[in-house]
């Protein structure tokens, strides 16, 4: 291995401390703090030692070959004691600048995505329902009104012959009919009588 090499691989080490240094306070701040549970932040803290050997062996295999010597560890403490004393107070500055900068872009997307995305569809969605259950309500209303004018109608027309051949019959099946005309009749007020309850019931709510 050359002078140069070395005295390269040196400086390089170097850099390596300053942004290990870097890089603990930017993860303290953005991934540490953020669990609360302990198990988490010591695999989190294996990672991320893991990568950070693993980066800078890959880089002093580019400058070296991968040789290790005391020196190299000692220019990478270098490095970091370096980040302590001149750059870490600047650095967390320029770091907390940085995420306020981007928490409050980001708050202003979602503010946008809001009033131009999600506001909008959701009044659509209210509105198209609205419109639906409107046309269903009179849908009913005129459903209702069509058999209610329709069976009045055929009561109306049909009852004096239903009078007349009622009369024509043998007193049993007078009876027979009457009784079977009385069932049915009980039905339907039993039914007129539940839909009421419930329309009383529904309106009992809305007051």
């Amino acid at each position: 291995m050359t002078l140069s090499v070395q005295f390269y691989t040196l400086i390089v080490m170097i850099g390596m401390g300053l942004v290990l240094g870097a890089c603990v306070d930017t993860y303290r701040f953005l991934i540490r703090m953020r669990f609360r549970t302990v198990w988490l932040k010591y695999g989190f803290d294996i990672l991320f030692w893991i990568v950070y050997a693993f980066a800078l062996f890959l880089l002093l295999y580019q400058l070296n070959e991968g040789t290790l010597r005391i020196h190299v560890f000692l220019a990478v403490l270098c490095g970091y004691a370096m980040y302590r004393a001149l750059l870490e107070s600047s650095y967390i500055h320029v770091m907390y600048f940085v995420y306020r900068i981007l928490s409050s872009f980001i708050r202003f997307l979602r503010k946008i995505l809001k009033n131009l995305i999600v506001y909008p569809i959701r009044w659509i969605i209210m509105i198209i329902l609205s419109i639906a259950v409107t046309v269903l309500s009179s849908i009913q209303k005129v459903g209702c009104f069509c058999i209610r004018f329709f069976y009045q109608l055929l009561f109306t027309l049909f009852r004096p012959i239903f009078l007349f051949i009622g009369k024509m019959m043998p007193k049993p099946i007078q009876k027979w009919v009457q009784r079977v005309y009385n069932k049915i009749y009980l039905w339907i007020s039993r039914i007129k009588w539940f839909f009421a309850q419930r329309k009383n019931g529904k309106n009992d709510k809305k007051n």
